[in-house]
């Protein structure tokens, strides 16, 4: 269970055909049966994350998360690549090999499962960007607020509705321009535990969620507790 960083490169096959793979989610128990399946067809692969060999899945559990990011699967002879990076899950095979072909369609089928409805992608897609622009726009206001408190003390509610709707257009239009873009290539989030370990880690992350709310809604209070000082001269 070791994470060998900075191993010698691996040679390239010579002409080669891609299969998309989609948007995945895997978990270790994933990356385990990939191998597996690859060594009884008779392959020789090799788990890589990042610029580190792993030995087995079990040893991504010390990976870091840029490491996490661009997870891949080689052969020893070049002739089968799968990238299972953030933004690329796809399968390079040699056309020469008959092997390779017969091996990567299985691995296609065999990850099927794990691929994410279009739909999903999409939101999540559209959502990171209404996030970014509408923390975009928070900020354009706290500096209104810093140097021309009279005038955002004119405006009310009704004035953010078409900010809001400005800001949704722009986020579904440029999210959706950025999935087109991404859906060739697809991408893959490969989890650091195993699906046994689902519960725990289910358990912390809705602790780290809860943690995050907490935070957002004290700083919206404190931010508008701020913002009504500065506007009526306190």
């Amino acid at each position: 269970m070791t994470l060998e960083r900075n191993p010698a490169p691996l040679p390239p096959p010579s002409s080669t055909q891609t299969i998309p793979l989609g948007h995945l989610r895997l978990t270790l128990d994933d990356v385990d049966d990939v191998l597996l399946y690859m060594q009884k067809a008779g392959q020789h692969p090799v788990l890589t994350a990042g610029g580190a060999v792993a030995s087995e899945a079990q040893a991504l559990k010390s990976a870091t998360n840029d490491e996490l990011n661009r997870v891949a699967i080689r052969t020893t002879d070049g002739s089968i690549s799968i990238a299972l990076s953030r933004n690329k899950a796809t399968v390079v095979y040699a056309t020469s090999s008959e092997s390779a072909a017969r091996t990567v369609s299985g691995v296609a089928r065999l990850l099927a499962p794990r691929r994410q409805p279009a739909i999903v992608t999409w939101l999540g897609v559209v959502a990171k960007n209404f996030a970014v622009y509408g923390l975009g726009m928070l900020v354009i206001l706290g500096i209104g607020v810093l140097f021309r408190p009279e005038t955002i003390a004119k405006l009310n509610a009704a004035d953010a509705v078409p900010a809001i709707l400005i800001v949704l257009a722009i986020s579904v239009v440029l999210g959706s321009v950025s999935f087109l873009g991404e859906r060739k290539s697809g991408g893959a989030k490969v989890l650091a535990y195993f699906r046994s370990e689902r519960r725990d880690v289910t358990f912390s992350a809705r602790q780290a969620w809860l943690i995050g709310t907490v935070t957002a809604v004290l700083s919206g209070a404190i931010g508008s507790w701020v913002t009504w000082l500065l506007t009526n001269g306190a």
